[in-house]
């Protein structure tokens, strides 16, 4: 049995997108997200950060959001980990995450117990009713968001962005491009 993250991450993000103007961890540094939106630049706002340490029978793994408002809506990148990739506690593993396991090249995956687990890259951008989202084709490799930097003891992350999101309820394959940065975005811990 493959587990897929991807639409987990999908769901359990459109059910936890409360943004707040607070932080979750210790202030280290200033907090900014920028994403540029096919060439036009936002600056987050209403930041809320989480890290949620879940667990799937003897496997435990690692799932953070990094939300922000940007030009109307609520901005979602998440990313997933497991134990097998020896992340730190209360922390991700610095590397590059793909938003299609099948054919990313940065992917890690690992079969344990008959069940397959792999990291994984979502981002979704949610605008009034309509819902974009990065996990659409599995024929292409449409970005991946990087983890350059992770403090655990801080509980902050920094990194880049680079991907293609398209209308999850639209039948056309228009696809966005979206590109940016995060630094020292505190996030709370959830176990």
């Amino acid at each position: 049995m493959k587990i897929n993250l991807a639409i987990a991450l999908f769901v359990l993000t459109m059910f936890s997108c409360s943004s707040d103007d607070g932080n979750g961890g210790s202030s280290v540094g200033a907090e900014s997200f920028t994403v540029i939106k096919d060439g036009v630049t936002f600056e987050g706002e209403n930041f809320n950060h989480t890290l949620i340490i879940l667990s799937d029978g003897t496997v435990e793994g690692r799932r953070m959001d990094l939300r922000c408002d940007i030009d109307g809506g609520t901005f979602i990148l998440s990313i997933s980990n497991w134990d097998f990739q020896n992340p730190p506690a209360n922390g991700v593993v610095e590397k590059t995450y793909d938003t299609n396991i099948d054919i990313g090249p940065n992917t890690q995956c690992e079969t344990i117990e008959g069940s397959t687990y792999c990291d994984e890259a979502l981002v979704t951008f949610l605008l009034g009713q309509e819902v974009f989202v990065s996990e659409l084709n599995d024929n292409d490799d449409i970005g991946g968001i990087t983890i350059t930097n992770n403090n655990p003891s801080n509980q902050t992350v920094s990194g880049t962005f680079d991907l293609l999101l398209r209308n999850f309820n639209s039948q056309e394959e228009t696809y966005v491009t979206y590109t940016g940065t995060f630094t020292n975005l505190n996030y709370t811990v959830f176990q």
